[in-house]
């Protein structure tokens, strides 16, 4: 009211009536009205914008958290999905690994009694066989008829070992030069006292007619010409065994045993050594020998004949 009145005498200071006062208030009261509705708009403009934009950025922001939701529990139920699916296989893999060990042993149990049969079915047949047929055992006449007849030559190299014919294994350079160096060391130590022979078939009994590396027998005035040396002739058989060691052991030193002959030297050469057998018997050799190479052999039915196994080996 104060402001009014100080308004008033201003007013009528500059001659103005009431009425045109009252004007002049209502549009300044006015003016200052539509400044303030334009203020007030304007902030509440900017507050609503700055709130929308809020609000948005909110709806923005649990959108994406709703997003980032979907993919954890999508994750989680993949995870959930393969975890299951690992379990299924496992028991899966378990089921079937069990089922193939059940096959397998009931399989082998199977293949086992099969066997069985198979081999009872196999004795029952040899022996109802045996029955049937025997084999046909050669002997030393035989053999010598089959040479003669041209069944075999030179090249053939076979011997006959307890009724049965044996193919010889064909020999090689290091089975022939070792050979030859024993025999030429024998020859020369034993000189007239006995006869030194290479790869000659000797006659042990009616069915064997092997052929040893070396045979060392006693001198006859026809060197032999006649027939070969049996057991009384012969004073040392040396077998030379590249590939054929255990062969020579379990066959032919046990047959030259049996047979009545003194001594036997083994030559293994895949071993580097000699094998002495001495003191013969109807199951084999009573005293085995193994020298050392750098030692001296002195044969037994020769006691002034000795060969150093150095100059053999070097």
């Amino acid at each position: 009211m104060t402001t009014f009145r100080k308004l008033s005498n201003l007013g009528f200071g500059f001659g103005l009536d009431l009425t045109t006062f009252r004007k002049l208030s209502n549009l300044r009261l006015r003016f200052r009205f539509d400044n303030f509705l334009k203020v007030v708009k304007s902030e509440i403009r900017i507050r609503f914008d700055n709130f929308s934009k809020v609000v948005k950025s909110g709806i923005r922001i649990r959108i994406r958290f709703d997003n980032f939701s979907k993919v954890v529990k999508s994750e989680i139920r993949i995870r959930i999905r393969f975890d299951n699916f690992s379990k299924v296989v496992k028991s899966e893999i378990r089921i079937r690994f069990d089922n193939f060990s059940k096959v397998v042993k009931s399989g082998i149990k199977k293949v086992v009694k099969s066997g069985i049969k198979i081999v009872s079915i196999m004795n029952n047949l040899s022996a109802q066989s045996s029955a049937l047929y025997s084999k046909y055992f050669l002997t030393t006449d035989h053999f010598q008829k089959m040479v003669e007849a041209g069944i075999f030559d030179d090249t053939d190299h076979i011997e006959l070992v307890e009724g049965e014919l044996i193919s010889m294994v064909p020999i090689n350079p290091p089975h022939a030069g070792k050979t030859g160096r024993l025999h030429r060391l024998l020859s020369r130590r034993v000189g007239d006292l006995a006869l030194v022979y290479a790869q000659t078939p000797i006659i042990l009994d009616h069915d064997s007619e092997p052929q040893p590396d070396i045979v060392v027998a006693r001198p006859r005035p026809d060197f032999y010409e006649t027939s070969h040396p049996g057991p009384p002739d012969i004073l040392l058989l040396v077998e030379v065994s590249n590939t054929t060691a255990k062969y020579d052991r379990t066959v032919k030193i046990p047959l030259y045993a049996h047979a009545g002959i003194p001594e036997v030297w083994l030559v293994d050469l895949l071993k580097a050594r000699v094998e002495v057998y001495l003191q013969p018997q109807t199951d084999g050799y009573r005293q085995v020998l193994f020298p050392n190479n750098q030692e001296s052999l002195t044969l037994s039915q020769l006691p002034a004949v000795s060969i150093s196994l150095a100059e053999l080996w070097n």
